[in-house]
């Protein structure tokens, strides 16, 4: 899973830390042919939740996987992707962890400019 790093504050001119990551997401795809391994798609999903009786193991880990292993790995949650939104491998899911620090209010933004709002 993708954890968010340091950030510039512009306004306070500090730097802070992220350690958020998606709670599951689909692995990356290891070519069976050249040995090439990667993440294709960046999406992120955090209102796709895995269904409780699938087992989360194999969505918890990117280690990279076969082709047919992700085409597996797809079915169940494919269904819960809004149709037409890309989903493969890379593809992260389900509610944020983790948290920011020092704390510098209540939204703050991943390196991909993406606004999160800071609960508690």
């Amino acid at each position: 899973m993708r954890w968010y790093e340091m950030r510039r504050d512009e306004a306070f001119t500090q730097m802070y830390t992220f350690n958020i990551v998606h709670k599951w997401g689909l692995p990356g795809v290891k070519c069976e042919t050249c040995g090439s391994t990667g993440a294709i798609w960046r999406s992120d999903y955090p209102q796709v939740l895995l269904p409780k009786e699938i087992n989360p193991e194999p969505y918890e880990s990117p280690w990279p996987v076969s082709p047919d292993r992700i085409a597996e790995l797809a079915v169940p949650i494919l269904s819960l992707i809004p149709q037409g939104l890309p989903f493969g491998p890379g593809s992260e899911f389900g509610p944020l962890a983790g948290g920011c620090s020092p704390r510098r209010g209540d939204i703050i933004f991943t390196n991909y400019n993406v606004p999160l709002v800071i609960l508690g």
